[in-house]
């Protein structure tokens, strides 16, 4: 059995304190889980599997780019 406190857990919840920051707390629950695994499952990445993503899915690319515009 995993204690509730263990050195993973902890680990988690402090990477999930750096997506969920007070400019994003209005964020979405679906947004934030995404965010939060892609950033807790960085080392699972590369650049080739990036590239292989949004060559199979330029609408993604597109909507990004979108959604930063009109951030500004």
């Amino acid at each position: 059995m995993i204690p509730p406190t263990s050195n993973i857990v902890e680990r988690l919840f402090s990477q999930c304190k750096l997506v969920l920051t007070p400019q994003r707390h209005s964020m979405h629950p679906t947004n934030f889980e995404q965010l939060a695994f892609l950033r807790v499952n960085r080392s699972m990445r590369d650049v080739s599997s990036v590239a292989g993503v949004t060559a199979e899915h330029p609408e993604l690319v597109e909507s990004i780019q979108v959604d930063r515009s009109e951030a500004y």
